[in-house]
């Protein structure tokens, strides 16, 4: 059975029930109200289908304008291309696919994002105030590391690396200053070929001493090298000298009470090509024993020692091979 309603409001004290599709005259004035809720067990649709609500409460829509408010989400927006707006989108985190970019209007990709790597675009600049990390990998190939610092800071700049500074091109250092090299302070750096070819550093104190060897030494005060032969050792004769041994270079008893005999050792560890010179500077009736400071060692192949007995007598020792001390 039929009922036809007039048009115009109608007031019902229960439910209606509707079996069949409800629809709505076409025109502005005619809307549904209500101030409780509206229950559907099926899907609702409006104008042409574009926009949808499920029964299980999925909105379909062609568009979604929400200029007043914000939208709250507690799951996945999913299947959408592209999400535009003109404000601000605040974010717990951000997920996108490996080797997806992200940039701007006027340029779409300066980020590329893939596992444990973020690239950017071959003519972008970083621009930033400090960057740390455990390591900084720069592609010279993708950009120029150097005009990029220098568009960063045209002051200088500067590289605090707690861990690991690698650099397989070259490295200028065109704008070091000039200064003058204190031996007794400064350091110099180096390869370690024992590292790996890290940069370490050393005083350059140290790598003189490294430096000297036969017919060099490094002055205990002014940290230079020095020719051996230039360097002149004082002993002073009887005090103190009995016993004591030569150095490699000139070596010169002087003072005392030069009578009697006393007895001096050549080194005990010298190097191949050291040069001991030794001068009685004594008056007649002093002589002066040069003996072996290691048992291993040999004078001319010989175990024995070699006495100075002329007034005023010079001779010289070379080390020329291992435990092998020859006159000369």
């Amino acid at each position: 059975m039929a009922y036809k309603f007039q048009l115009g409001q109608a007031t019902m004290s229960g439910n209606l029930v509707q079996e069949g599709d409800l629809s709505l005259k076409d025109g502005t004035s005619n809307n549904l109200t209500g101030s409780g809720y509206a229950y559907f067990a099926g899907a609702l649709k409006a104008g042409d289908d574009s926009f949808q609500v499920s029964a299980g409460g999925a909105v379909t829509a062609a568009s979604l304008n929400n200029s007043a408010g914000g939208i709250t989400n507690a799951g996945a927006i999913a299947g959408a291309t592209t999400i535009a707006g003109s404000g601000l989108a605040s974010l717990g985190s951000v997920a996108v696919d490996t080797g997806a970019t992200i940039g701007c209007d006027g340029d779409t990709d300066l980020l590329t994002l893939a596992v444990q790597t973020l690239t950017l675009a071959a003519n972008a600049k970083l621009v930033a105030t400090s960057i740390s990390g455990s390591s900084l990998d720069i592609d010279a190939s993708q950009a120029n590391f150097a005009q990029g610092l220098a568009a960063f800071d045209n002051t200088g700049f500067e590289i605090d690396a707690q861990y690991a500074f690698a650099a397989s091109g070259s490295i200028s250092l065109a704008g070091a200053s000039d200064v003058t090299v204190d031996l007794t302070a400064d350091s110099v750096y180096l390869l370690d070929d024992s590292q790996s070819q890290l940069v370490k550093r050393d005083t350059w104190a140290s790598v003189v001493s490294v430096m000297a060897g036969a017919g060099l030494n490094q002055n205990a005060s002014t940290k230079k090298l020095e020719v051996s032969a230039n360097t002149v050792t004082t002993l002073e004769a009887v005090a103190g000298a009995d016993g004591s041994s030569l150095v490699e270079g000139y070596n010169v008893l002087t003072g005392g009470d030069l009578t009697g005999s006393i007895t001096v050792l050549l080194p005990a560890s010298p190097t191949a090509g050291d040069v001991v010179y030794l001068k009685n500077t004594g008056g007649d009736g002093f002589s002066i024993t040069v003996g072996r400071n290691t048992a291993a060692h040999a004078i001319d192949g010989t175990s024995g020692s070699v006495v100075l007995e002329s007034e005023y007598t010079a001779i010289s020792f070379v080390y020329v091979d291992t435990n092998d001390w020859r006159l000369v």
